[in-house]
């Protein structure tokens, strides 16, 4: 059985030895298995998700969100969002007060 390796998610699928192998040295044919990041929970602050599963920034949040597996300080994988960046006002500029 081949299976995706956590945090990824997909369908299991079996190997199988080929339709008339007569070669007992053959390596057993192992189909694609299509593994997926799975979202990240919880969903931080600033992303949205659309109900057909496309992801973007909530009201207040600006960019181009992106989902992604990345892999920790312990070299392990973990699903994480970013490009939504919230948006904020600008600095009001200073100013002499005795300016004329």
């Amino acid at each position: 059985t081949v299976t995706c390796i956590s945090p990824y998610v997909g369908e299991d699928s079996e190997g199988y030895c080929p339709s008339g192998n007569t070669d007992p040295t053959k390596a057993v044919a192992l189909p694609s298995t299509s593994c997926t990041c799975p979202d990240p929970s919880p969903i931080p602050a600033g992303y949205n998700k659309t109900s057909s599963g496309t992801w973007y920034c909530a009201e207040g949040y600006i960019g181009s969100p992106e989902k992604l597996c990345r892999s920790d300080s312990e070299c392990f994988d973990e699903p994480v969002l970013q490009g939504c960046d919230k948006l904020v006002p600008c600095a009001t500029p200073e100013t002499e007060d005795c300016r004329r």
